[in-house]
């Protein structure tokens, strides 16, 4: 503590005593420093934040308590203060760098102001506070969010994180990967934006009813549902729900998981055991039909020697026979449908196997008025595929264009880049110039045995489904309001 002939020159003798006993009792640190940045007082609290006696420190520069570089600044503001009334530390609240005795570096909050004295001199009074176990303390804090968000990142599952109101919180890397959104342009905005209708109208009910009556209807329970991207296009999640409560409030953490490829690989898992079933009973009824099939014939063909000369009856044994045919075909369809795709992988040029299958059907396109064109700009065609089997899909579109289509036929084939589940892939775009499909036909072009044709069995698209989900990839048939048809088709660049 100061000693009362240096504490009285800037106070009242009778009130020293009452000074020192504040100065000795408070828990922040004062040190007092005159003109020249020299320690003329120091209190307990101080000496203790340094770690130092009032006679160690009394007497020397301020700069000492202060670590490099700041160790030659304080006495140089304070000459600034003095010469040009720049005021940088004087009435400011500041944080700054000291060191204790040992060198140890530590964290103060300090406050400067200034006191003027008889006689015209001026005193610095600096009070201060240790807050390096605050700084700790936040530093701490601050790690655990940076542990917790790096954990959150390399999370598998998609994580996000609601309040009350249903505003997004957290949202991480995996889930900006699902839902194709970047976490700044979905934080701070409602969940409804990553679910479709009517799910998306029907959420903040659900977080008010459990709110009000405590009934968990999802929470604690994993189950599907449909997710909505950023482009609108919609896919199935599996979804658990797990809720926080603090202090006052909730939050309600959702772990999301794409089963998109689940799903696929389930629904090609039914439709092969579909087809094997199919496949094993069509093998069978194949192989009798066949027998009843051509002992029908051979009597159909004694029958005509029978009554040789009678037209009508003649006539009628033609029908029967076009109709044997045709159910051989149906046989031989379903046959075809139902056996298993033993595929050939080669890199091919899928413009080649278009032409190839467009050339297949010279014999259609004879004697009519027909235009075929490719588009692809110099784009690189080659695909892992097999060449048979993708060259069946082509001449079954083409097929279907000559037929729909009145003269002149106009046939388009065009060519671009595109991804599938971020899988290189060629898309193939295959339009003419017809009557396109119904809204109902559109809805069942892949069915089996669909058709719009006046004759066919109705499995070709099917076929064609089955094709391209062997390949690992994907064909839709794109709406243009009667502009004709166009099938799109995704085709993977590599097979795995």
């Amino acid at each position: 503590m100061l000693p009362l002939d240096a504490t009285s020159r800037f106070v009242h003798s009778d009130e020293t005593a009452t000074l020192r006993a504040i100065l000795a009792s408070t828990m922040e640190g004062i040190v007092f420093v005159n003109e020249q940045g020299i320690v003329q007082f120091i209190n307990p609290a101080a000496e203790k934040m340094f770690r130092l006696t009032t006679e160690q420190i009394v007497g020397r520069s301020i700069n000492d308590l202060m670590p490099s570089p700041q160790n030659t600044t304080y006495d140089d503001l304070i000459a600034k203060h003095l010469a040009k009334g720049q005021s940088l530390i004087i009435g400011e609240q500041q944080e700054i760098d000291a060191k204790r005795s040992d060198g140890t570096p530590f964290q103060l909050h300090l406050s400067v102001s200034e006191v003027a004295l008889s006689g015209g001199s001026r005193m610095f009074i600096g009070v201060m506070r240790d807050i390096s176990k605050q700084k700790q303390s936040e530093q701490q804090i601050r790690d655990d969010a940076k542990r917790i968000r790096a954990i959150l990142d390399t999370a598998v599952e998609g994580i996000v994180t609601i309040n009350e109101q249903g505003i997004i919180e957290v949202f991480n890397r995996a889930a900006e990967t699902i839902f194709c959104f970047t976490a700044e342009e979905v934080v701070g905005r409602n969940v409804r934006m990553l679910m479709p209708s009517p799910f998306r109208e029907e959420h903040d009910g659900y977080i008010t009813r459990y709110l009000t009556t405590g009934e968990k209807k999802i929470i604690g329970i994993g189950r599907e549902v449909v997710g909505q991207r950023k482009d609108g296009s919609t896919f199935p999640m599996e979804l658990s729900i797990s809720e926080v409560r603090l202090d006052n409030h909730f939050l309600f953490t959702a772990a999301v998981r794409d089963i998109s490829e689940r799903k696929r690989m389930e629904a090609r898992m039914m439709q092969a055991e579909r087809l094997a079933a199919i496949g094993e009973a069509m093998t069978g009824l194949t192989h009798e039909s066949r027998n009843a099939l051509q002992r029908s014939q051979a009597c159909l063909e004694m029958l005509k020697m029978v009554i040789e000369g009678n037209a009508k009856a003649n006539d009628l044994i033609a029908d029967i026979q076009r109709a044997q045919n045709d159910l051989h075909a149906l046989y031989e369809d379903v046959k075809e449908y139902a056996a298993p795709l033993n595929l050939q992988w080669r890199l091919n040029d899928v413009g080649q196997i278009v032409r190839e299958a467009w050339a297949n059907l010279s014999h259609q396109r004879s004697g009519r008025t027909i235009s075929f064109s490719e588009d692809h700009s110099d784009l690189g065609l080659q695909c892992n595929v097999d060449a048979f089997a993708l060259r069946h899909v082509f001449q079954n579109i083409f097929d279907n264009s000559l037929a729909a289509c009145a003269d002149p036929v106009k046939v388009v084939v065009s060519y671009s880049e595109c991804n599938i589940d971020n899988v290189a892939a060629l898309q193939v775009s295959v339009r003419d110039n017809g009557p396109g499909l119904s809204p109902e036909a559109q809805k069942k072009v892949f069915e089996p045995f669909f058709t719009t044709k006046t004759k066919g069995t109705g499995l070709g698209m099917a076929i064609c489904l089955r094709i391209i989900l062997a390949h690992g990839g994907e064909i839709t048939l794109v709406e243009r309001n009667g502009q004709g048809a166009e099938f799109l088709m995704k085709i993977p660049r590599r097979h795995e």
